[in-house]
């Protein structure tokens, strides 16, 4: 009897030993990492004025066992220097730049990741705020220009802002390796910056002169990346 019953009480400390094991893997959720690159493809006030650049991602996301539908997402991203210079004539075969805008950052956000299952994946919707550091290109005149205007390029100007991007995309399915392939656009914005926006005619304004305005730096983002799950 006292044999049966050490037999049974082995056999329920089993059991919860991987009951217990199952539950903790469990409630540990998933996390997952991604690495991606995109283009940024400006839009808003500035978008006559910049051009299409690069740019890259790294996020880790985390989907708690009790839903899987759910994840927290935690990003990080850089957009690369770039600049836009649009031309007009300030004497007679001489040309100025008219607008000069560009930017890079960096950006740090945070938010929630919802997914709907599909074909051979899944579609995923995000929305993500947290803060960004925006570099403004300082316009830069011909050098013949400055022979006759001294002072006619100036500093560039930098701001750190709040910022926010919303967007979605697809995954697909997971390989054995636990690698995904991710396709997804966003639309970001990093907040306003100083921008020399104009020179105005000489004709007009005697000597060097600066229009600077504050625009929003806002661009739609899509992008091509691997996610990764151990």
């Amino acid at each position: 009897m006292k044999r049966n019953v050490s037999i049974a009480g082995v056999g329920v400390v089993l059991l919860s030993s991987g009951f217990s094991s199952s539950v903790a893997r469990a409630q540990a959720g998933n996390l997952t990492a991604a690495i991606s690159g995109f283009v940024s493809v400006p839009v808003g006030s500035l978008s006559q004025n910049q051009d299409v650049a690069a740019g890259g991602a790294v996020a880790l996301r985390y989907a708690p066992a009790a839903w899987g539908q759910a994840a927290a997402r935690v990003e990080l991203s850089g957009l690369v220097p770039w600049s836009h210079k649009q031309y007009g004539p300030i004497e007679q075969d001489v040309p100025l730049h008219a607008v000069a805008n560009g930017s890079g950052a960096l950006s740090a956000m945070v938010g929630p990741e919802f997914d709907v299952a599909a074909p051979a994946g899944h579609f995923f919707t995000t929305v993500t705020a947290g803060a960004a550091h925006v570099w403004a290109t300082p316009p830069n005149a011909p050098p013949i220009v400055g022979d006759y205007y001294p002072g006619t390029s100036q500093a560039g100007r930098q701001a750190t802002n709040f910022a926010w991007s919303g967007g979605g995309g697809y995954m697909t399915g997971r390989s054995r390796a636990g690698l995904a392939a991710e396709l997804g656009i966003r639309y970001y914005d990093f907040g306003r910056v100083a921008y020399v926006s104009s020179f105005p005619p000489p004709e007009l304004v005697p000597g060097p002169d600066f229009t600077v305005a504050h625009h929003h730096m806002t661009f739609l983002a899509p992008s091509l990346g691997v996610s990764w799950r151990p």
